[in-house]
């Protein structure tokens, strides 16, 4: 669109400012992208250290429950429940069972988690159960205190209970226990992971921008343009003429106003004229000797007013600016 405006215009400068803008615009989209991903390696230096920190912690402890657990097999197996020891497994079994089932009927009624602490001992090491309700669904979690993030059994609670008379939440146990070298390996794996990671994000995190300079001399190239452009169109603006301002009259409206202008000055010259001769007419005539009526005084005056008018009428006609004419006969006198 820029283009075709430049086009338009015939002005190189636009062209030149359209070409300008997108080179800023791509620069600054890859600006903002180095800065996104400069976010993300400080995110993943953070995530890293994290990580490093979590399984710096739980490899030794998964080392010294390897070492402290006792064999399970056969005649060696001893399981502890709530306090009760069992040397069979389905009668551990049933213990586990029953206080799995009071717990999860806890949570279901207050629906909040039920916690029972140590309430099993299997294989040298102890066992927290952790039971929840919420939205019909009853889960139930069994962790190994030793170890809590990479030993546990984890199910729905019927299901992790099973059925009467079985032993299946036992050996469910029984098997956490002795996964717990492969626990150990997935852990030392994410260790070195998680090191390699930081490493990788550290070299590339406070990289400046590649193209810094680039982004900078456009921008002054853009500004550059728009400050030509403005004095440009500066000087467009300072040698295009004035508009008159003058309010524009219709013809119909400017002969009226003549006319109106000329009746007011024919008014006023007349009642100047009717004025001075009234005057005149006082001054000059003598009052009679046989005395007169009002009426003969007004009818006597109004004449000699009109005598006065005329006789002015016809200079002014001789001299051909009169306003008025002949046949004019003033206000009439009462």
């Amino acid at each position: 669109m820029n283009e075709v405006k430049a086009i338009a215009s015939d002005n190189p400068l636009i062209l030149e400012k359209a070409q300008a803008d997108q080179d800023l615009s791509v620069l600054e989209s890859l600006a903002t992208a180095h800065r996104r991903s400069q976010t993300q390696t400080r995110q993943a230096v953070d995530a890293a250290n994290t990580a490093i920190s979590s399984y710096s912690r739980r490899i030794p402890a998964l080392r010294d429950a390897i070492a402290d657990r006792t064999e399970t097999k056969g005649d060696a197996f001893r399981a502890t429940v709530a306090g009760q020891v069992f040397t069979e497994r389905v009668e551990a079994a049933n213990a586990i069972r029953e206080h799995l089932g009071a717990a999860a009927s806890r949570a279901r009624v207050t629906r909040e988690p039920v916690t029972l602490e140590a309430l099993v001992t299997l294989g040298g090491h102890r066992f927290d159960v952790v039971v929840d309700s919420s939205l019909g669904v009853t889960k139930a979690n069994l962790q190994m205190q030793a170890a809590p993030d990479d030993v546990f059994v984890r199910d729905d609670a019927f299901a992790l209970m099973g059925l009467p008379e079985s032993h299946g939440v036992v050996t469910k146990m029984k098997n956490a226990l002795a996964g717990m070298e492969g626990a150990l390996t997935r852990a030392e794996q994410r260790l070195a992971a998680a090191q390699r990671d930081k490493v990788t994000a550290e070299a590339n995190l406070g990289q400046p921008f590649a193209r810094e300079a680039e982004l900078q001399a456009a921008r002054h190239e853009v500004a550059e343009l728009e400050r030509v452009m403005r004095g440009q169109n500066s000087d467009e603006e300072q040698a295009e003429p004035q508009e008159d301002v003058t309010t524009p009259v219709a013809p119909q409206a400017q002969a009226s106003g003549t006319a109106a202008a000329t009746r007011g000055h024919q008014d006023e010259n007349e009642s100047a004229l009717w004025e001075q001769a009234w005057d005149e007419w006082e001054t000059d005539s003598a009052p009679p000797s046989p005395p007169r009526t009002q009426q003969q005084i007004n009818a006597e005056g109004s004449q000699r007013v009109r005598d006065a008018l005329a006789a002015r009428h016809q200079r002014h006609n001789d001299y051909g600016d009169s306003p008025f004419g002949l046949s004019h006969q003033g206000p009439q006198m009462s």
